[in-house]
């Protein structure tokens, strides 16, 4: 009855993964050693713990920050957007168990938001879930589970290894069970330059606006 069956792919949604080198175009190690130095000790509630999110502010950060913004504008040029500069608006460090796994979080007030693990166990992951509200509201059994039909997704982590995603995609950190010790992640944020810096600046130190 039909003929000339398509598929067609719509709204697809990107994710970017990306390993640094030993020593360009940031050392990782100094970046460890700057982040560890921004990390309290200890907080007084939960297993988390997280410096204030203006890292990109400081001189150790600048040449990673730079990067990850070329990065993001980057990403803006493959789909053809019209706005590709971009700016870092928020950058901070984060430790916990390496058994710690956090509940899904979103970041829709940014345009893009990352995660460079630093130090992680070899379980460690960053688990995407599907954005859509009624995706799993009327579903079928899986009969083998692939990119068609899965609800969430888990990215490998390794040391060095960067993930950018869209700040309204859920997502949350991965540990694993069987690890020991603690992870360190550098997590932040990026916005088109002229919101950041005039139009909605974020309330936090180390991104200022310019309106007077």
């Amino acid at each position: 009855m039909f003929v000339a069956q398509e598929t067609i792919g719509i709204f697809p949604s990107l994710v970017y993964r990306a390993q640094a080198l030993p020593a360009e175009p940031v050392s990782l190690q100094s970046l460890i050693v700057a982040t560890q130095q921004s990390v309290p000790a200890q907080v007084p509630q939960g297993p988390r713990r997280r410096s204030p999110p203006a890292l990109q502010a400081e001189p150790s950060f600048q040449e990673l920050t730079a990067t990850i913004a070329s990065m993001a504008a980057e990403s803006l040029k493959m789909a053809a957007f019209r706005q590709p500069d971009c700016v870092v608006s928020a950058l901070w460090g984060e430790a916990a168990p390496a058994a710690w796994s956090e509940p899904a979080t979103q970041a829709p007030n940014a345009h893009l938001t990352f995660i460079l693990a630093l130090t992680v166990p070899p379980g460690f992951g960053v688990k995407v879930l599907d954005p859509r509200p009624q995706a799993q509201v009327i579903v079928p059994m899986v009969s083998e589970p692939n990119e068609l039909n899965a609800r969430q997704v888990t990215i490998p982590m390794a040391a060095g290894h960067i993930l950018l995603l869209p700040g309204w995609m859920p997502h949350a950190v991965q540990g694993d069970p069987g690890g020991s010790g603690d992870y360190l992640l550098l997590r932040g944020q990026t916005l088109f330059r002229r919101m950041a810096e005039e139009v909605s600046p974020p309330m936090w130190t180390g991104m200022t606006a310019k309106r007077s």
